[in-house]
Order: C-alpha cells, then structure tokens, then sequence
C-alpha cells in the first residue's frame, strides 16, 4: 500500500499535516482558559454561599484528554467541560437534582450580568453551560457527593457517573507513550471526519466520549499514521454495521443515545466511510485516496499540490484539470483584473471570483466543489482554517480575501459522485495596500 503517512501526521513538524490542521491556536486557548478560570473563581465562592459546603472542580471530556480540535466552521464553538463537586450528601438532605441545577443556572446568569461577553446555554439535561458565540462553550455538570461516591444532577433526577473512572480507563487502556499519542491522534482524526459530514445536519453527533472509547478499544498501532487511522476504522465501522451501540466500559450504559432518525444518518454516514477505508485498504491509486480523504475531511485536510502537467506532486496523474479564471475586486467592489493563473497576489480586503474556464471539457451537469483552505496566524486564531462549498459547474464562486497569508482555493469536479478533476489555486494575501508619500521636496542647504 503506497502510503500517504505524512498527510496525516508529520513528526519533523516540517509539513503542513491534517494533525497540525486540527490544532487549535494558543491565542485561542489561552483566551478559552482564561474565561474558563474566571468562571470557576466565581461559582468556587457563590456556589459555596449557596450550598453552605466546599466546592471542587475537576476537568474532563476532551480538554481533559487533550484531544480537543478546532472547530469546523468559523462561527462554531468548542467545548471546555467542567464538573463541579459539591461536598456534601444532596441525596440524603432530599434536595431534588433539579434545584441543584436551576441553582447553578442562576449563579452562571449572574455572572453574564457581569460578563456580556457570554450568555447562558439552553439547559441540558446533564449539565448547564455558558457559551462565548462563535469561540467557546463551557459545560458544567454539576455532582453531589454520596459515601464518596459522585452522583450527577440530571433533569430526571440523581444518576450515578463518575468521569474520572472513565478518564483512568482511558489513560491506562495503553501502557507506551507511542502508542497512546497515536491513539489520540486518531481520534481526533475521527472527531473531524463527523464535524465535517455531520455540519449543517439536524442530526445528532455521535458524543466525544463515544468516539474516545470507540478508538480505545478498536486501536490498531502503526508506524504509519494513514495505516493506524484506516485499520482503525475498520474495526470501528464494523463494530457498529449492525447496531449503533457504544458502551461505557465500567457500566455498560450506551453512550450514543441517538434516536431513530439519528441512526438512519448515522449508518448512511457509517456505510460511506466503510467504502472509503474498504477502497483505500484493496491498494487504490494513492492520487485517488488523496481524493478521497479531501471529500472525508474537507478543509481539515491539507492542500496537496498540482502542477499543470494534471499530477498530483510524486503521485500518479489523474483523470482532467480544470483551467480557473480569477476577477479580482477592491475592497470597493471595483474591479482590478480578470486572468487565467494557479497563483494570484491580493491585498487584504480585496475580493476574487473563481469560474471554469474549459467547462466544456465536463458533463455539463458536473457539480464543483471549491474548497477554501486558510493557513497563517491570523486564520488560525479566528478559528477559521476553511470551508467548502459546492455549486454548479457554470456558477462563479465568490470570496474575500480576510487574513494574510498563504491559502489555497481547491477546485473539485464531479457528476453524480464520480470524480472527474481537481486543480487548486495559491492565493497570498498580503496586508493593506501602503499608502505612498510624496517625496519631501528638496528646499536647499539651510546656513
């Protein structure tokens, strides 16, 4: 199997690699930390006047696990999870579950009283929450101690749950250090793989939690990042053909609570990832798995390079390459230049317009889809590496030029899922045109 390793994972870090596409920027996170910490100073005090008891904190879900990863899309968030302890027995002073969450749901409107930044989620049944919009949510389970034992505030009453057992049994399901990096590599690869096909749907995801235990116990090791990832799923995809069922492995409660119409999607989206990794696995043409991990992972996954001869760099060529025409505009929407080029040069605030210019050489029933991939300090730490949009063949595609850098627009067309070509352009956006000066004006030599 000719291997395509280093799209997932680079460990020079020399590469652009679907790892470091995942990564969320330290700008960002520390902003989320910081939030994150104000809040927990906040309810320590109010939750401890309210309760007259100590108050703990504990961190869990995918900050815990270090397997968070960037949003799909620039307005979404991502999820900091934060439990809460109260110290002392709710259940045997017969408070009810639910005035322990209306009553943190109360200190966290109080504290968007005093930070407008945030505001209150709608109420879960497991947990309250703040969201920063298009930046952060945090989740706030809250829990009551009993014997010792955390028993969690639910809208339907107290339920046993301990996720620190469920965070120890995922530390320890792997003893090499190798072995449990890759591991939280893949699922982050597979936490991207259902932000992509899930977004935009009415449907469920399938939980974080879920995905973590999925990959812990269908883990297949690798020196080869694009193996790892592939025999994984494999494993995973058939766990789930006949039933949609992950289990808590200390208490075998199903952790996918998805209802039936979520499991129609789920195993559509299932069955196509099957055929993906099936295809991939039987030793296809490396240019077309290229293909195919753009389409399971969209703008996450990096721009491979084309040249004008129809190659992928050092892999096999492939079927036709669309010839782009750009018209580029100001950011006064008056136009600049319109040409046919791979590489095009525009200051920010400028706007570029792509088309087909050889539609002739499609079906003309061919749908295209433009693929914006953004890389730079200033994408990144707005939390928008892409998008990918798809239209008909004969329809322009509009975009403005935001963040500095170097992107790529990557054109892909197909008719009726069939692939038929794929080119991409490198657009540079530089910062705002200089202002020229005019020369001082020479007065002569003053005595």
């Amino acid at each position: 199997m000719d291997s395509c390793g280093l799209f997932f994972y680079d460990a020079s870090g020399n590469n652009d690699c679907l790892h470091t596409r995942l990564r969320i920027s330290d700008v960002i996170k520390d902003k989320a930390v910081s939030w994150k910490d104000q809040l927990i100073e906040y309810l320590r005090q109010d939750l401890k006047d309210i309760f007259n008891c100590e108050v703990g904190f504990w961190i869990q879900g995918s900050y815990k696990s270090h397997t968070l990863i960037i949003p799909s899309q620039r307005n979404y968030t991502f999820d900091i999870d934060v439990g809460i302890y109260l110290f002392f027995d709710g259940i045997e002073e017969g408070i009810e579950a639910s005035l322990v969450k209306q009553s943190l749901r109360d200190s966290l409107e109080s504290f968007c009283s005093k930070h407008t930044e945030c505001q209150v989620q709608d109420t879960k049944n497991a947990c309250e929450g703040l969201k920063f919009p298009s930046f952060l949510t945090i989740d706030l389970p809250i829990y009551c101690m009993q014997e010792g034992k955390p028993k969690l505030a639910t809208n339907k009453g107290w339920v046993d749950s301990d996720p620190k057992e469920i965070q120890d049994w995922l530390t320890k399901k792997f003893e090499k250090n190798t072995e449990k990096a890759q591991m939280k590599r893949v699922v982050r690869y597979f936490k991207a793989w259902v932000n992509i096909q899930w977004a935009g749907k009415k449907h469920k995801k399938i939980p974080s939690l879920a995905i973590n235990v999925l990959v812990a116990n269908n883990f297949y090791f690798s020196n080869d990042e694009e193996e790892s990832f592939l025999r994984t799923t494999e494993k995973i995809c058939d766990s789930l053909d006949q039933m949609l069922i992950v289990e808590n492995p200390l208490n075998g409660v199903d952790l996918m609570g998805l209802n039936y119409e979520d499991e129609v999607f789920c195993h559509q989206k299932i069955q196509e990832l099957n055929e993906v990794v099936t295809a991939c696995l039987e030793g296809i043409d490396s240019s077309l798995k290229i293909i195919n991990y753009s389409n399971l992972f969209e703008h996450y996954f990096p721009q491979v390079t084309y040249n004008e001869e129809n190659n992928i760099i050092n892999l096999p060529a492939i079927a036709k390459f669309p010839k782009i025409v750009i018209s580029r505009y100001d950011k006064n929407g008056s136009h600049i230049v319109t040409t046919e080029t791979s590489n095009v040069s525009v200051y920010k605030g400028d706007s570029l317009t792509f088309s087909i210019a050889n539609k002739m050489d499609f079906p003309l029933n061919s749908e295209v889809y433009w693929t914006v991939r953004n890389c730079g300090e200033q994408s990144i730490d707005a939390n928008d590496i892409g998008h990918r949009i798809c239209t008909p063949i004969d329809k322009n595609h509009k975009r403005d030029c935001a963040y500095t850098g170097g992107h790529t627009m990557e054109c892909m067309v197909y008719q009726y899922g069939v692939f038929q070509g794929v080119c991409a352009v490198n657009v540079h956006v530089f910062s705002a045109k200089p202002i020229r000066k005019k020369s001082p004006i020479f007065k002569g030599v003053r005595r």
